[in-house]
């Protein structure tokens, strides 16, 4: 069932970004990799680039398209922004950001395992709102 839902969430993420033109980035992509550049902190999954969400090493401005699909909530508590910011620097003036993490919805928050084995978080719309805006995406 979960190998399902996650297909099916790809396929929205990859047709939320179909016709657009420019190099990709993928940031956390495991095994995914439906970026032009795919960038990963484990150097086990075999990433293009091993590097974190906190210090991208690319040039300003060089990618139309950021994926950054359920990462956020792995990132250490209270470093979100300064990752959204490091996404604004390296995205082009009218770019994309796809982002994707779990819903603070109840029933989702208590059913996830990882929140209380690894601490994951869940985020409601309006903090993350908050969150984009504040780092001018």
């Amino acid at each position: 069932m979960k190998k399902k839902f996650f297909i099916g969430r790809l396929r929205v993420i990859l047709e939320l970004s179909k016709g657009l033109i420019g190099l990709s980035l993928n940031i956390g992509c495991k095994e995914t990799r439906f970026g032009d550049v795919n960038l990963d902190i484990n150097l086990q999954v075999i990433p293009d680039v091993v590097a974190d969400a906190l210090h991208l090493p690319f040039r300003d401005r060089c990618f139309n398209l950021v994926y950054f699909t359920d990462v956020i909530e792995h990132l250490p508590r209270n470093t979100e922004l300064r990752a959204l910011l490091e996404i604004y620097k390296v995205l082009k003036p009218r770019g994309v950001l796809i982002l994707t993490t779990p819903n603070d919805v109840p029933c989702y928050t208590y059913l996830d395992p990882a929140r209380y084995v690894k601490g994951h978080r869940h985020y409601k719309v309006k903090e993350l709102l908050k969150l984009l805006r504040k780092a001018g995406l």
